[in-house]
């Protein structure tokens, strides 16, 4: 299947390490060039046709097409969505259905940030937290799910050949 990262937070030296790290080091990854219209660079790179895009992060990129397309944060997040439906819903050259991911923020009390509607839209949600009685275990749980189960904690860890799951604890 095709694949493409979009990354917003990280510069092109993270991302490197980044990708050697998890060992995505194949994968498509789009960074976007401010000296251009974001939403028109959106456009071109989602209409292509993809069976998966991966954004980090969905609020970072409102925030970069409000500051560089000189648009509110709701025109933003709005237009966003639109291009995202589009392609959700085959409307791309290739004509697939794409699927995205994307990582939202967290407030410091374990809120989400960002629009409410984002939240009912999705299919899913899934939150990766820290061990309350360990600091050094990490899970990752669906808070949202319509085709799954919820607040099932399947623990994981970063390694030096990707990230292993530990299914007996699951």
């Amino acid at each position: 299947k095709n694949v493409l990262f979009i990354s917003v937070e990280m510069n092109k030296i993270h991302l490197y390490r980044y990708s050697k790290r998890l060992n995505f080091s194949d994968l498509p990854i789009y960074i976007f060039n401010t000296e251009e219209s974001i939403i028109m660079q959106l456009n071109e790179i989602l209409l292509q046709g993809w069976h998966l895009i991966l954004i980090d992060s969905f609020q970072q990129l409102v925030n970069i097409i409000s500051v560089y397309d000189k648009i509110s944060v709701k025109q933003a997040e709005t237009t966003i969505i639109k291009i995202l439906d589009l392609c959700r819903l085959g409307n791309n050259k290739k004509n697939l259905n794409t699927s995205f991911l994307c990582t939202m923020h967290m407030t410091k009390a374990n809120n989400f940030t960002g629009s409410a509607y984002i939240k009912f839209m999705v299919d899913a949600m899934l939150e990766l937290k820290q061990d309350e009685d360990n600091e050094f275990l990490y899970y990752m749980v669906f808070t949202k799910n319509r085709d799954g189960q919820t607040n099932k904690r399947l623990y994981y860890s970063i390694t030096e050949t990707g990230i292993e799951f530990n299914m007996s604890r699951y």
